[in-house]
């Protein structure tokens, strides 16, 4: 029975040890906002998110009316609206929003990004621009009527009638009530929704992912007490606590070895074959494979360190099991530093006093009195 609960708590031990050191690298990084907030940055999509969505928009627009973001100057405006403090606040409201709903302390999503100053300044910017670019253009020769849609960035020459100002106005105008591009500038968690869905995308396709976001939480805390238990029971029962901590010892090593392997796969594989082969259709694929690979890299540097902690104290505690003194073994006495003393001669042993002569039963002897001397006088 006891080798049994021996073998099955070293055999589960690696196995928690591993479980333990994967949760905690993984949660450590998506498990809290800051750290996501961390990762987004560095990956540096704030810097190209703005210019690509503008091509996604660009090819979305190509036969739709109006202002056309391909123009140099409505790209200029749009850059100059949407910097990277702006587009970091949205994202950073967003994370703060989700994660709450992801605990389960919301019934949904809380973020509420509001770009409507910013959609009335990038109009105000674009009715600037094309006051200016109207005011270079010369005039029409031709008196005929002027089209709804008039774009003055893409006309040749100024409509007789059309003054800079009102071709300024006209271009705020089509900003103002363009479709698609900020058509609603609030974006919260009920305007989300699928394609002719009625629930938003929190409410329906993921309604169960705070479930399994909460598993995941204390997965690591949960794997620790396994692991801690498992450990207590080889050291407890070997057949000595010397040889229970040399084996745990060694399982740490050869787990720490195992993470350290799982860490160095994990970096080549994603950057070697999963980012080159992945394939998205859309204009912010860039984004999100710099995402990932950010992503990789702080999860990749949680497993380094654990594998290295494991490594560790599994040396540790191997060296420290051969100071453990064996079961049944006497400790040896420490060598002293003064010559042992001389032996002291041999004392002779008492004799106990001679004890009179046993007579047989009768009166005791009588002894004579001792005669009178006489007494001479001169």
């Amino acid at each position: 029975m006891r080798r049994a609960g021996l073998f099955l708590s070293s055999f589960l031990l690696p196995i928690f040890l591993l479980l333990l050191a994967v949760t905690a690298g993984a949660t450590l990084v998506l498990g809290q906002p800051d750290q996501l907030k961390q990762v987004i940055q560095k990956s540096g999509v704030y810097d190209s998110l703005v210019p690509n969505l503008l091509v996604q928009t660009q090819a979305d627009e190509a036969d739709d009316e109006g202002i056309s973001l391909s123009e140099p100057e409505v790209k200029a405006a749009v850059e100059k609206t949407f910097s990277q403090d702006v587009v970091k606040l949205a994202v950073d409201s967003l994370i703060d929003g989700i994660y709450p709903w992801l605990s389960g302390q919301a019934a949904e999503p809380t973020f509420k990004i509001d770009l409507s100053q910013e959609r009335a300044a990038l109009a105000a910017r674009v009715a600037v621009a094309a006051e200016r670019h109207a005011d270079s253009l010369p005039l029409c020769a031709d008196d005929g009527a002027v089209s709804a849609s008039f774009d003055v960035f893409e006309a040749e020459c100024l409509p007789p009638g059309i003054t800079p100002a009102q071709a300024g106005v006209q271009a705020q105008t089509a900003v103002l009530n363009a479709e698609g591009f900020l058509e609603n500038p609030v974006v919260t968690a009920d305007n989300l929704k699928g394609a002719g869905e009625d629930q938003n995308i929190f409410a329906n396709q993921l309604k169960d992912v705070p479930k399994y976001y909460q598993k995941a939480k204390i997965a690591p805390f949960v794997l620790a007490g396994f692991a801690l238990l498992t450990a207590l029971g080889v050291i407890l029962l070997s057949s000595s606590r010397r040889k229970g901590w040399r084996r745990v010892g060694v399982i740490l090593v050869i787990s720490g070895v195992l993470i350290l392997a799982l860490a160095w796969a994990l970096n080549y594989s994603v950057h070697s074959h999963g980012l080159p082969e992945l394939q998205m259709d859309s204009a912010t694929q860039g984004e999100a494979k710099a995402v990932i690979s950010e992503l990789t890299r702080s999860i990749d540097k949680n497993y380094w360190i654990i594998g290295g902690a494991y490594l560790g104290l599994g040396i540790l505690l191997i060296i420290a099991a051969r100071f453990i003194k064996r079961r049944g073994k006497p400790a040896e006495p420490a060598p002293s530093a003064e010559p042992p003393a001389p032996p002291s001669a041999p004392e002779p042993p008492s004799q106990p006093p001679a004890e009179p002569p046993k007579t047989s039963a009768g009166p005791p002897p009588v002894r004579p009195k001792p005669k009178k001397r006489p007494i001479l006088v001169q």
